[in-house]
This record gives structure tokens, C-alpha cells and sequence, in this order.
């Protein structure tokens, strides 16, 4: 911090980067009396940071506490907030990677105007950012964590690092490119201003204490009925290609190009990771792409075929004009939350941009929208063409969407999946465990924990839940909603709704949650099994379990180790072994291996060669841009993950499935069995029970 201006604790999760922070925040007041400390985290972090900062003997009027979720915020006050009374002299940001590593998201675009305020009056902060998860997709995440906060680039200079690297931190233009394209500069770069410590190298260092539990990955099975296999089969193969989903970007039509959109690309991956989910999930989701394209059906079939009719069309569906009086939308407004679950996206951020922004994109847009369709003025026949295939396309999507409706209408009902989740927990719960269960989906979250409350085992030794935000529920495909609030528990007869986020984990993880023993709850009114979304996934101490259950995988890596780090922390009680289970289907796990390439590409870099094999790696240096070329990312990541494909393949013994997937499995794992890579950096991967070194 003091060459920089800035420092990363970019420790592996369950490593103590809040009471380091602490530390650190009390050792600068002391060292520079009258220092004033800023702690910038979630609102849902403040009770860990009170423990924390009292732990380090700091009262509440010490140190500032903001909300971060503000800073995301239109019109939001924080700077005002934050400068008041002069601002903090040092400031903690927790959970560094949200939000900042998008250099378009509003809380990047906030830091940076801390940073021109102090750059014009001459102040001097020091910033020490926490994340777990700093490469979190691509080196430009690690640029766009250090440039807001990086006031002092003299500080390379005085490390005999290049140059020319103050002007790429000056101007992003030419920066990006030049940093992330030099693998010497970044990783030296990374080297100097992140300090990243791992399981390993305590293992290392206090051989005798085993302050963390080995990881042991099991595989859930779940077998469905034929016709759901069926049904399943044809949404993960068919729909990949053939679901055209209209109402995603129809100026696509327009374009010629009606497969070339990332939106549609999005929508896609959005119905595969709900049909992998739950079944609850699947049935909104074909539900509200079957209302918005009736309501785009609709509209196109109140206009003409030519290109007035196409331009009326468009503007109406990209809201630069209203529906006629008296129309009807036939897409009910709660049937938007299918859209808008609390999940993580694989690749990157929505781009938060600010007004002035939008309204240039919107003007684009219409301009677009005016050019394509005066030049079909000339073109009728294309006109109509266009008009007829857009319709041809709802058709063709209600159809197939109506008959994975048919095929699934038995297992909407039961859910053979949510059972034996369900008959799992119960199993574990018996022998006296505590379950931690994730989804990346909130309305999977109710789903299930709807059903356990109403078992009897489960019911009878507690479950709570935890999800971002309010919901609806519509319990057996009811047309009534209910609303779900986001913290609840239920234990016998006492089911507590709308309670606070910090009563739930006091309940389930009391000895992690509470400082005193005697703020805990008695052994009776403790509860068993804790299900939640992705919420649950950053900055909690859930170490009272040892067993987590993944309903469904996140798309990013990353995001699992967040989850897995919940319960792969310090335990007060002796433990051995933590347990994650994956809930998956044999066909689901096959369908995943897909995956594998993105994956490969984010751990170890582009490896394969022209004929698409993976070369012996025998030192480090050789990894290109990837998490264990550049970091020291901690052991396991998918524990486990390539034996399940591998036994999996092996029982196939390739017979079924695409080839192309099965052959980047096959290339994985041999890739996992027989190489072994040396450095001064040492990396352990595990994959079950192989590691390379």
C-alpha cells in the first residue's frame, strides 16, 4: 500500500482476509493517530464486519461502514456520504472483484471518481481491496480491480518494473492491451501488489494444526422417468439449434444474421442452466418464453407485412412506442422474474451504464431501426419474407415449447431430482449433519424448500432460507402467487417468515455466527438444513456443516469454489473430511462436458495444439493467461468433476453423445492423469482423487 496506494488480499476463501484487514486498519490507526478507517462491504456483510472489527477491539464510531450496494445505485448519495468529514484515510473494499472488474459497471465508475477527486485536491488514501476471486474471466479483470485505486504509479519505478507501465494505469486505451498481452509484466505485477496465501502453504507451515478438512467430491445420481430423459435430451440437443426464441433482439431479423446475437445466445443458456436446475424452474421458464412470444406473435400479426408494418413493429417492441389503446399484452408481469433471477453470468457483467450512455445506445438503435426497414421500402418481397419467418419462428418455438410441456407434465408434478435431493439430506441429517444447499436460481431455492418443510424428518429438525430478494411462488403451477419473503426458517410448527438474514445463519451455523456462547440458540430450536441462491455464496461462515449439496453447477468456476469455501473454513469441532455432492443426472453430467472447454481455457490457458491435443506441461511459465498460470489459486476447483465424466465415458465406452464433447473430455483427462507441472510457483490441482503438481 505504501508504494501503491493500493494492496489486494486476494487470500483463497475461508483464509481470514477480514480479520487480516482488521489488522492491518488497526495497525495504521496506531501507527497514524487519529487515522480514520472505511470498511466499504454488501449491507449483508455489516454484522461480519461489526464481529470482526470488535474482535480487533475497535468500537463502532473507530471505523465507517458503508454499504457497497449503494454505490450500483442511480442517484445514489454515497460519495456525499462518503466524504464527509474530510473521508477515511485508509478504506477496506470487500468482495474487490464485484462490480469493479467490469470497468462499465457504476461501482468501477464511482472509484474512479474518487480517484480524480483526490487526484485534484491532493489527498492521499490507501486502498486495501479483498477478494477471493480476483481472475475471475481474463486478465482485464485484474486491470480493472487495480486502475481505479493504483495513486501512486511511481511505485512501479521504485520496483524496477517497466516503465511504461505508469501510462497504461493512466489511460485504459492503450493499457489493457499492453498489460494483459505481457505475461512476464502482469504476473510480476500480480507478484508485487497481491498477497495470496493458500490451504496449501498453511498446510505447509503448520503441518500439525490441519486447520481445514480434506475435500471429498461425491456425485448425487438422479435417474428420471424415460420421457423426462427424453424430453430432456431434446432441449440440451434440438433447442440448442433450433429454439430461434424471437422476442430476444428481432432486429436480428433484419440484419439476415437471425443466429449471430449474443442476446440469443443468453436467452439459450438461460433455459439450459433452468432445465439443469430444477423443474419448477424449467415450467416458469417455458411458461414465460411462451408469453413473450405470444405477446411478440401478437403485435407482428396487428401490423402489415412491409416495411411500415416491420418498423411500426419494432418500435413498439423496443419501447420507443406504445401498444394501441385497449391491447392486450398477454404476458403477465410477474412472468418477468423468470428473467430476472439473482444468478451469475458466466462471462461478464451487465454493463450498468449511465444515462447519458443509454441514450446513445437507444439512438443508435432507432437509427438502425429507420435505416433497415427504408431499405426494404425497395424490397417488398423481403419484407415479407421477414415478416413471414419471424411468425414461422413463434410457431416453430411454441410448438417445440408445448412439447417438452407435454412430455414433462408428470414430472412437473413430482420432480424425481427435487426427491432424491431431498431423500439425501434427509439421510445425512439422521446421522446427526448439518446440510448447506445452493442453487444458482431463487425460484428452484422456494421450490425446494417448499417441498422439505413438508417432510416430516426435515421439518422436524429445522430448515431455513436464504435468497436476494422477495419472490413469487406459484405452488403446483397454480395462477395464484404467493409471495415469499427472502429469510425464513421452519422448525415443527413454527414457521417464521420475513425474519433477519443474521437470525437464519444464528440458527443454522450458530457456533460460526455468534461471538458468545451465550448469544446462541439451545441445541432445540437449532435447525439442520440451510438452502439458498448464489446470496449465500460471498462473504458467509457456514462451518458448522460439513456437507454442501450443488443443485445445479454454476457456468463459472469461480463461483463454486465461493460456494464450497462456505463450509471449507476453521471448524471448532474436529473434522476430517468436507463433502460436496453434485446433483446431476448421467446424461446431465455428459451434457456438461461441453463446459469443459471454457473451463480448460480460464484454469491453464490455451493448451491444445493444432490438432486439438494437450501438450506435457512441465513448468509453469509455459501455462498462458489463466488462473494457474498467473495466480495461486487453491487446491481443488470442481473437485472431482472429471472422474464423474471420466467413469461416465469409460461406461459409455463412447457410444452415445456428440463426439466432439466426448473427445475434450477424453483429451481432459488424460490431460489430469499425466501431467505434472514444476515451478517456484507450486500448484496443486485436485480433480476426486488425481492431482498434478
Amino acid at each position: 500500500m505504501q508504494d501503491f496506494g493500493v494492496a489486494v488480499c486476494a487470500d483463497s476463501v475461508g483464509l481470514g482476509k477480514s480479520r487480516l484487514a482488521a489488522t492491518v486498519a488497526k495497525l495504521y490507526g496506531e501507527q497514524n493517530n487519529g487515522a480514520k478507517v472505511a470498511i466499504i462491504a454488501a449491507k449483508k456483510l455489516h454484522d461480519n464486519w461489526e464481529r470482526e472489527m470488535a474482535e480487533l477491539g475497535f468500537s463502532s464510531n473507530n471505523y465507517e461502514l458503508y454499504n457497497k450496494n449503494l454505490m450500483s445505485r442511480k442517484g445514489n448519495n454515497f460519495l456525499t456520504e462518503f466524504n464527509r468529514y474530510g473521508g477515511a484515510d485508509i478504506i477496506i473494499l470487500d468482495e474487490a472483484h464485484e462490480g469493479i472488474r467490469n470497468y462499465r459497471n457504476r461501482i468501477h465508475r464511482t472509484c474512479l471518481q474518487i480517484q480524480e477527486q483526490d487526484r485534484k485536491s491532493g489527498r492521499q488514501r490507501y486502498f486495501l481491496l479483498l477478494t477471493a476471486t480476483p481472475w475471475n474471466n481474463r486478465r482485464e479483470d485484474i486491470y480493472n480491480i487495480l486502475s481505479p485505486f493504483l495513486n501512486r504509479p511511481e511505485g512501479f519505478n521504485q520496483l524496477n518494473l517497466p516503465g511504461e507501465l505508469v501510462t497504461w494505469f493512466q489511460s485504459r486505451d492503450i493499457g489493457v492491451e499492453n498489460f494483459t498481452d505481457n505475461t512476464e509484466i502482469f504476473r510480476r505485477v500480480y507478484k508485487e501488489l497481491f498477497l495470496q496465501r493458500t490451504r496449501q502453504m498453511l498446510r505447509e507451515a503448520t503441518p500439525d494444526m490441519n486447520l481445514y478438512a480434506k475435500r471429498v467430491a461425491e456425485w448425487l445420481p438422479v435417474e428420471f422417468e424415460i420421457s423426462t430423459e427424453e424430453a430432456l435430451e431434446q432441449i440440451f440437443t434440438q433447442f440448442e439449434d433450433s429454439l430461434f426464441i424471437p422476442f430476444a433482439d428481432p432486429i436480428r431479423y433484419l440484419r439476415e444474421n437471425v443466429e449471430q446475437r449474443s442476446l440469443l445466445r443468453n436467452q439459450r443458456r438461460l433455459f439450459l442452466q433452468r432445465a439443469e436446475s430444477s423443474m419448477y424452474a424449467l415450467q416458469r421458464t417455458i411458461k414465460g418464453f411462451g408469453s413473450r412470444i405470444r405477446k411478440l406473435q401478437n403485435l407482428l400479426e396487428q401490423v402489415t407485412p412491409d416495411a411500415d408494418g416491420l418498423k411500426q413493429f419494432l418500435l413498439v417492441h423496443y419501447e420507443f412506442e406504445s401498444l394501441p389503446k385497449n391491447q392486450p399484452t398477454l404476458f403477465d408481469q410477474d412472468d418477468w422474474e423468470t428473467f430476472n433471477e439473482d444468478y451469475e453470468e458466466e462471462e461478464e457483467d451487465e454493463s450498468d451504464e449511465d444515462q447519458e450512455e443509454g441514450q446513445q445506445r437507444r439512438q443508435q438503435l432507432r437509427t438502425l431501426i429507420n435505416n433497415y426497414t427504408d431499405a426494404l421500402r425497395d424490397n417488398p418481397e423481403q419484407a415479407q419474407y421477414i415478416y413471414n419467418r419471424i411468425l414461422s419462428d413463434c410457431e416453430g418455438d411454441l410448438r417445440q415449447l408445448d412439447q417438452v410441456q407435454n412430455l414433462l407434465a408428470g414430472e412437473f408434478l413430482r420432480d424425481h431430482k427435487r426427491e432424491q435431493v431431498t431423500n439425501k439430506v434427509k439421510e445425512l441429517i439422521d446421522k446427526g449433519h448439518k446440510v448447506l444447499l445452493i442453487s444458482t436460481f431463487s425460484d428452484t431455492v422456494i421450490d425446494y424448500y417448499d417441498y422439505m418443510c413438508r417432510d416430516g424428518i426435515i421439518g422436524a429438525k429445522g430448515i431455513g432460507m436464504a435468497i436476494g430478494a422477495t419472490k413469487s411462488y406459484y405452488r403446483n403451477n397454480s395462477s395464484a402467487a404467493i409471495t415469499v419473503a427472502p429469510h425464513n426458517f421452519y422448525k415443527g410448527s413454527n414457521h417464521r417468515t420475513g425474519v433477519k438474514r443474521a437470525q437464519v445463519f444464528r440458527l443454522f451455523a450458530p457456533v460460526a455466527s455468534c461471538k458468545k456462547p451465550t448469544d446462541r440458540p439451545t441445541k432445540s430450536e437449532e435447525i439442520s438444513v440451510l438452502i439458498g441462491s448464489e446470496t449465500l455464496s460471498v462473504g458467509q461462515n457456514l462451518q458448522d456443516a460439513d456437507y454442501i449439496i450443488n443443485i445445479d453447477l454454476p457456468w463459472n468456476p469461480m463461483i463454486l469454489e465461493q460456494r464450497i469455501g462456505r463450509i471449507d473454513r476453521p471448524k471448532a469441532h474436529k473434522c476430517e473430511n468436507i463433502y460436496i455432492y453434485y446433483a446431476n443426472s448421467e446424461s446431465q453430467l455428459l451434457r456438461q462436458a461441453s463446459r469443459l472447454a471454457n473451463l480448460n481455457k480460464k484454469l491453464v490457458g490455451e493448451l491444445a495444439t493444432g490438432e486439438g491435443e494437450i501438450p506435457t506441461i512441465t513448468d509453469v511459465k509455459n501455462l498462458g493467461a489463466s488462473i494457474y498460470g498467473d495466480t495461486l489459486f487453491d487446491s481443488e476447483v470442481l473437485p472431482g468433476y472429471i472422474d464423474f465424466i471420466n467413469s461416465l465415458v469409460n461406461a459409455r465406452k463412447l457410444e452415445q453423445g456428440n463426439l466432439q464433447e466426448e473427445s475434450l473430455a477424453l483429451m481432459l483427462i488424460n490431460y489430469v492423469q499425466s501431467n505434472q507441472c514444476h515451478s517456484k510457483k507450486v500448484i496443486n490441482v485436485t480433480y476426486g482423487t488425481q492431482w498434478f503438481h
